[in-house]
């Protein structure tokens, strides 16, 4: 029987992916091209050491500790000499030689800014300057921090991280690794947009944040990761297994509660259809064409996205029923569907729902990817093999099985046709009884099957001569001059009569 069906996700699922999706939309920094943008222009101005627009007016950056340790807050001050001082703010950025930006603020109205260093590094704090709006000027200022014995350098950071992390394989690593963000650090762009690998010490920061933490952890761990954007996101691809998948971080980080891991190790196929996941700087992106270390494919924990537990006894009994009295729909009790005899062996009844969540996306595509060749066996011997549809964001599953009577017998509904290719390979049927209306039998139909009895009617007149291939000896139940008999004496097959 094949019985076509909507893959019913369960509430608690749709509402987990649903509200990873509210959080989610939120967590898009809209400036990040803008601050990529003066990064650029930093490096210009600093090489052609142009730091003023006019001889008139002097753009100073300065800061309070001559030599500054790791763990100390710096004040930088900026002055503006020269001009009317009316209205002036400040675009400053703050980064590390080796880690890049890790802070910025595109319009701060105070003279004087405080910003805590946790590690040894390089740094450089550059400004530009403004009045009323109109840009009058840039500089900066370069200073170095020593490494002491008292704190963490930033690669020390994430060795002691992947340490508490390392898990018994590298997908377990990167997972864990995955969690630790999830646990040590939230999304929070206002009052200092932290864009820095110093996220590891402040435990919060924005996508950028995010995406440069993972990428230093598992390449500490010996994980393959780069840095993907979009114009107002970032995010990560890792290579498990020889093969690159995409990781947003960022986006599978709840405000409450634990990760649905709904973002962890996706194809590009689904990533580039989500919001604010265009690609700018693609890096190994469109390499992403597997979902083999995807965490739902992973665990397998996609097989509990639907009713598989319901009772099949029950679901073939309300299926009989209705077509017995030649009823066209029927409820079975977990939605309505349309009832119809396809023209080969098997019973059908279809379905479908839409359900607008961005998710949608990944779940019916880590679905798309799971499903074909998936079968599992009911405990009363049916198998249930799995074919799967996709067509805009409507997902329907197709289920292709048999049921056995008490007996051992399979009874096929009338108006059946044809048995199709391999409609039956495997089957532990000890008997099968075809209908009237069925006029042919496929190549290796009962291929390998347990068959030893079938009952093929006078209807029957095209039998593929590998129909019954590896079943052993069967008695083909006939009238004499049918084309069954004579098919049977062909192929040294019993017959007896009905």
């Amino acid at each position: 029987m094949k019985r076509r069906i909507v893959f019913g996700f369960l509430a608690l699922i749709i509402l987990l992916l649903c509200s990873t999706v509210a959080v989610a939309e939120q967590k898009t920094n809209p400036a990040r091209k803008e601050a990529e943008r003066r990064m650029i222009w930093a490096k210009q101005l600093r090489s052609a050491s142009q730091t003023l627009i006019s001889n008139d007016i002097s753009c100073t950056v300065n800061k309070n500790l001559a030599t500054p340790k790791p763990g100390d807050t710096i004040t930088f001050t900026f002055t503006v000499s020269g001009s009317s001082g009316n209205n002036l703010s400040y675009y400053i950025q703050i980064g590390e030689e080796q880690y890049g930006l890790m802070y910025s603020n595109d319009c701060y109205k105070e003279t004087s800014l405080a910003y805590k260093f946790f590690s040894a590094g390089d740094y450089s704090c550059n400004v530009w300057f403004y009045e009323n709006g109109e840009y009058i000027g840039f500089n900066y200022v370069d200073f170095s921090i020593a490494d002491d014995d008292e704190h963490l350098t930033f690669e020390e950071k994430a060795q002691q991280i992947v340490s508490s992390c390392r898990g018994s394989t590298d997908w377990s690593t990167a997972l864990n690794l995955y969690n630790w963000l999830m646990d040590h650090v939230y999304y929070m762009e206002e009052p200092l947009t932290h864009y820095g690998i110093d996220v590891l010490f402040l435990g919060y920061g924005v996508c950028d944040s995010y995406s440069k933490a993972y990428m230093l952890l598992c390449n500490t761990a010996g994980i393959t990761a780069e840095r993907i954007t979009s114009p107002s996101h970032a995010w990560n691809t890792i290579k498990l297994g020889g093969k690159w998948y995409q990781v947003d971080c960022t986006w599978d980080d709840p405000e409450e509660g634990t990760s649905s891991y709904s973002y962890f190790c996706l194809n590009s196929a689904i990533m580039q259809q989500i919001d604010a996941h265009e690609l700018e700087d693609a890096g190994h992106a469109l390499s992403c064409t597997s979902l083999d270390m995807n965490y739902y494919i992973k665990t397998k924990k996609w097989q509990k996205w639907g009713d598989w537990d319901w009772d099949y006894d029950e679901w073939h009994s309300t299926v009989k029923r209705y077509t017995d009295n030649a009823i066209q729909t029927f409820d079975s009790g977990y939605a309505v569907h349309e009832f119809v005899i396809d023209d080969i062996y098997y019973l059908a009844d279809s379905g479908e729902a839409e359900w607008v969540c961005i998710d949608t996306i990944i779940a019916n595509g880590i679905l798309e990817y799971a499903l074909p060749g998936y079968s599992w066996k009911m405990a009363d011997g049916d198998e249930i093999k799995v074919e799967s549809a996709l067509k805009n964001n409507t997902f329907q599953l197709v289920l292709k099985g048999w049921k056995l009577n008490e007996t051992g017998t399979l009874k096929l509904p009338q108006k059946l046709k044809a048995i199709q290719d391999q409609g039956f390979a495997g089957i532990k049927a000890n008997t099968v009884v075809l209908p009237k209306t069925c006029t042919s039998i496929g190549a290796k139909a009962f291929l390998n099957s347990s068959v030893r009895t079938i009952h093929i009617p006078a209807s029957t007149v095209e039998i593929d001569d590998t129909a019954f291939s590896g079943c052993g000896r069967i008695i083909i139940v006939t009238l004499d001059n049918s084309s069954a008999a004579e098919y049977a004496r062909e192929h040294g097959m019993m017959v007896a009569q009905p």
